[in-house]
């Protein structure tokens, strides 16, 4: 990038001198008219063609360098993510949308993989469920703050990050009972979504729904170009199940997009541990930055991430399966 910018400035000189020196060759006044007046006009092309290259050029640097910069209000996001998307549309084919064809699924009843999630991990598990059942009331009703629903300041944001990455088949793990998630509304490029989630039943959502939990995906592997999973990584039960069962699933050059939120000094969560305890009344632990990447860079490879301060830090994130 660099080098191309140092040779846009030569030419850009060497524009310019012609200019100045172009007279010098001709006796007839208007002769040399005629000429500058052809010179400028094919000098203002080619400015244009320049400005152009830069201006995208100068949109991947903004993005590069505000994505690296720390954390954002949210009006620097939308700005910055608006920037993102427009570049992306610029330069990026507009795939087709993928075939209807059934996935690959597996056979597994939500009664199923609760009962394996008890046997693999049996002093936490009813904990767990008390923390589940919590959350299982307060979203009857969709609660307004709910992160899934129309309104909410930053899954509007996050509608706006996911965009460039939902093309072809979509998984959304935690999508809820409503209809369709904020988040994945009015996207980008063809994409087909499908949802799971231990709430809800197939009738609520106009795409493919099942009813079931991260630790255990009923589909086949390499079945996915991207997988979401928004504020609902810290409900599951067993972290590095439901991680590597979201990395089988994911085709290899398809990606996981998390929305997660920071809890400063909040312990590492081990749900093998004989006194597992709840950290409020919906969760057995919170993410604190440090282990949180240190936990996913075993499954994964950090793409892209944005950290946004609102009602407390939250990163939005872009990874790719580790084979």
């Amino acid at each position: 990038m660099t080098k191309f910018r140092k040779a846009l400035s030569r030419i850009k000189t060497i524009l310019s001198l012609s200019r100045n020196t172009s007279l010098k060759s001709y006796v007839n006044t208007q002769e040399a008219i005629h000429h500058l007046a052809q010179l400028d006009w094919r000098i203002e092309a080619l400015e244009t063609r320049m400005l152009n290259a830069e201006a995208k050029l100068s949109s991947q640097e903004r993005l590069g360098d505000f994505l690296k910069s720390g954390c954002f209000t949210s009006g620097q996001a939308r700005t910055i993510l608006q920037m993102r998307n427009q570049w992306y549309a610029s330069v990026l084919p507009t795939p087709e949308m993928p075939s209807p064809a059934a996935l690959l699924e597996k056979t597994v009843s939500l009664e199923e993989a609760l009962e394996r999630l008890e046997e693999l991990a049996p002093a936490g598990f009813p904990v767990w469920q008390e923390a589940f059942h919590e959350g299982e009331k307060m979203y009857e009703g969709l609660p307004v703050d709910s992160c899934s629903l129309e309104g909410h300041a930053v899954a509007e944001l996050f509608r706006l990050y996911l965009q460039p990455y939902l093309r072809g088949n979509v998984l959304d793990i935690g999508c809820g009972p409503q209809p369709i998630p904020r988040y994945l509304q009015s996207t980008m490029y063809p994409c087909r979504i499908h949802g799971l989630d231990p709430l809800g039943n197939s009738e609520e959502h106009p795409f493919d729904f099942y009813k079931g939990v991260a630790e255990f995906l009923p589909w086949e592997s390499n079945q996915f170009d991207a997988v979401v999973v928004a504020t609902s990584l810290d409900h599951v039960f067993l972290l590095d199940r439901s991680l590597e069962e979201i990395r089988r699933v994911l085709k290899p050059d398809g990606c996981l997009l998390l929305w997660v939120a920071f809890v400063k000094d909040a312990k590492p969560y081990d749900p093998y541990a004989k006194n597992v305890e709840k950290v409020d009344p919906y969760h057995l632990f919170h993410f604190d930055l440090p282990w949180f990447r240190e936990l996913l860079e075993r499954y994964y490879t950090f793409v892209e991430f944005m950290d946004v301060i609102e009602g407390g830090q939250q990163e939005f994130c872009v990874l790719k399966p580790k084979s």
